[in-house]
């Protein structure tokens, strides 16, 4: 098989998150970055989903649609670019 294999019980690595053209504060309470972050969380946590919707305690986004894409497949450095995105609103990272 091409690429890496990563045990089942281990979760993907992130790295690289970003965030483009998220709002200063989503529902007039969490920052960009804390969007990101539990974005990315659900990313990690489940298997590679189409649709994830972050959420806190105080506040919620929307549904966001992710993509995802191998880069250098068989390759020793190989890794996925996982984009959710929601209009021109971006979070990317890199899952290894």
């Amino acid at each position: 098989m091409l690429g890496r294999q990563v045990p089942p019980d281990r979760p993907d690595r992130l790295s690289n998150l970003s965030a483009t053209n998220l709002p200063a504060r989503t529902t007039g309470y969490a920052p960009r970055c804390l969007v990101a972050e539990a974005a990315a969380s659900l990313v990690q946590s489940k298997n590679r989903p189409k649709y994830v919707t972050p959420m806190g305690a105080r506040w919620t986004a929307r549904r966001y649609l992710c993509k995802y894409r191998a880069i250098n497949a068989g390759q020793p450095a190989a890794y996925t670019r996982a984009v959710c995105s929601r209009g021109t609103k971006r979070i990317g990272m890199r899952l290894t």
